[in-house]
């Protein structure tokens, strides 16, 4: 399937019902790829998605691997599904530009492991290495395209639930458009900060609103 070069607003949160997370892995790169060559293999649209997919994918396997401490991995954040997803929300020349970034380091990266072929081919101890090189360069450059790739990987890595889930994060309040992050919500997180006359104070809709951990007015009294 041919993807739309076009800017369309509004769809990014879909991958997380079912049958839209299939959706998008379809739309990404067919079934379930086991590696990031694979993902370019498999993957729909123009060639340039195609390298860059790839590209992301190598670098989300080397940043986000598998690991014995139980956080989720490349695999278990749908990395690369949902790069594709999020670079089609984009406006055109900002997609241009994560793509470019991705098929740059693809095609050209290996030159920077050292190494001969594409980056996904690269062993993932030597990709990592890579990154650190150039998070560490006396050369602004290369310091800021570790950067631009830290940012623009974390952003997809850390926005999945099972990492929000591992991380514990919640929110104090909700909002229809977050449901699909299955963010948890406490509306009682602030509470215990709350001087207890303030609450006592507060309108009752606003008490309720601060869940079980308000103390009540009968309570600040």
């Amino acid at each position: 399937m041919q993807r739309e070069d076009t800017y369309r607003p509004g769809t990014l949160g879909r991958e997380h019902d079912d049958a839209g997370r299939a959706a998008s892995q379809r739309e990404a790169f067919g079934d379930a790829a086991a590696s990031p060559r694979e993902a370019f293999d498999q993957s729909a649209g123009t060639w340039l998605r195609r390298v860059a997919l790839a590209g992301f994918g190598a670098t989300a396997e080397a940043l986000y691997p598998d690991n014995a401490i139980g956080a989720p991995s490349w695999r278990d954040a749908e990395m690369v599904a949902r790069a594709s997803q999020l670079w089609d929300e984009l406006p055109p020349l900002s997609r241009l530009l994560l793509e470019g970034l991705y098929a740059g380091l693809e095609v050209g990266g290996a030159a920077l492991v050292p190494g001969v072929g594409p980056l996904s081919r690269q062993s993932v101890a030597r990709r990592y290495a890579m990154f650190a090189r150039l998070k560490r360069s006396r050369l602004f450059p290369l310091r800021f395209l570790a950067e631009a790739v830290k940012s623009s990987s974390t952003m997809i890595y850390m926005s999945h639930p099972a990492v929000i889930r591992y991380l514990g994060i919640s929110k104090a309040c909700g909002h229809p458009a977050d449901g699909h992050l299955g963010m948890p919500v406490r509306r009682d997180a602030f509470a215990k900060f709350l001087p207890k006359a303030t609450v006592a104070a507060a309108p009752a809709a606003l008490q309720a609103s601060l869940g079980e951990g308000a103390p009540s007015a009968k309570e600040a009294s």
